[in-house]
This record gives C-alpha cells, sequence and structure tokens, in this order.
C-alpha cells in the first residue's frame, strides 16, 4: 500500500522504507518511491503541474525535481528540493496542512487518471494500480462479516463490483 509520512529522509529510503511520500522538514525535500520507472515519471510530471498551479512556482527558480534508481535498484524515487523562499513556503504549507488538496494531488500523482480513459494494456502496466485494487478487493472480501453495518457493506459490494469490472476490462483487452 502507498504511504505518506513526514520524518527523515534518508539517501537509502527506498531501501529502508515502504512504498510512499516522504517530507523531510529537515532537509526542507520531498521523497516519492515507486515500484517502477513509468509511475516515478508520471508521478513526477504531476507533481510540476501540482506545484506550478497551486503554488505558483517555477521548475528551476523554485524547486527542482529528480528521478533515479534507488541504491537496491528496486525503486525508483522522485525527489524534490525547494530552494527559494517561495518554495520553502509552499513546503511548509504542505507539512503543516495548509495545503490539504495539493498534498492529495502529491500522493496520487502516481495514479493514472483519468482511468476510464486509458486503454486495458495502461491498467495491465500499471503495477502500483493492480497491486493496490487487488490488495484492497483481499481485505475487503476477508472483512466481511455479520457484524458490520449496513452502509459499510453496501459500499464494499460497491469496491468489488469495481475491481470486477476492471478485472472483465482487462481480460476482454488481452483478447483483442
Amino acid at each position: 500500500m502507498f504511504n505518506s509520512g513526514v520524518g527523515v529522509v534518508t539517501d537509502g529510503v527506498a531501501d529502508g522504507r515502504m512504498l510512499g511520500l516522504w517530507y523531510d522538514p529537515d532537509r526542507l525535500i520531498i521523497e516519492g518511491v515507486y515500484c517502477d520507472e513509468v509511475t516515478a515519471y508520471r508521478a513526477r510530471k504531476r507533481w510540476i503541474e501540482a506545484l506550478e498551479l497551486h503554488f505558483l512556482l517555477e521548475e528551476t527558480l523554485d524547486f527542482s525535481l529528480k528521478v533515479k534508481l534507488s541504491r537496491g535498484g528496486r525503486h525508483f524515487k522522485v525527489r524534490c528540493d525547494f530552494k527559494s523562499a517561495c518554495g520553502r513556503y509552499a513546503f511548509w504549507r504542505l507539512t503543516h496542512h495548509q495545503a490539504l488538496e495539493v498534498q492529495s494531488l502529491l500522493e496520487t500523482a502516481h495514479l493514472p487518471r483519468p482511468l476510464c480513459n486509458m486503454s486495458n494494456r495502461e491498467v495491465m502496466d500499471d503495477v502500483d494500480l493492480l497491486a493496490e485494487l487487488s490488495q484492497h478487493h483481499q481485505s475487503i472480501s476477508s472483512s466481511q462479516d455479520d457484524s458490520t453495518p449496513p452502509g459499510w457493506q453496501r459500499a464494499v459490494r460497491k469496491i468489488q463490483d469495481v475491481a470486477q469490472r476492471i478485472a472483465d476490462l482487462t481480460r476482454r483487452g488481452d483478447r483483442t
């Protein structure tokens, strides 16, 4: 599952932490850890869009973004360094819950959008999305019992229906 947290980020963050978005207030950086290069570059592109649109920052002046392979070679890291006073203020707003919409955009930047406009092959190739859907489907299926409230059971059924539709679409796409 994808995580988010505020804490000290070391150079070996991908080796010691799970996939996710990590804020380092000591060095004024945000680092995202992703399982493949395509997902990392998708996140990088959306980070730039979010920072430029919502904070009016400029990439070369206020912040810099890099994508690189982790030391162990298993993950890709997107690292954002904030350079200017405006960039540092944007970082402060993110870490002090003053820009929840932007924080949400950064945390979900790796997910394909919109899913309904994607080809089936793109859905199949997005390892993060398929793993997350599969994990949610399994945990939801195993948590159903008579003690859960009726509203929760309806929500579980809807999520299972969506997961089943996506699985059906991807199977149909393989046949064509």
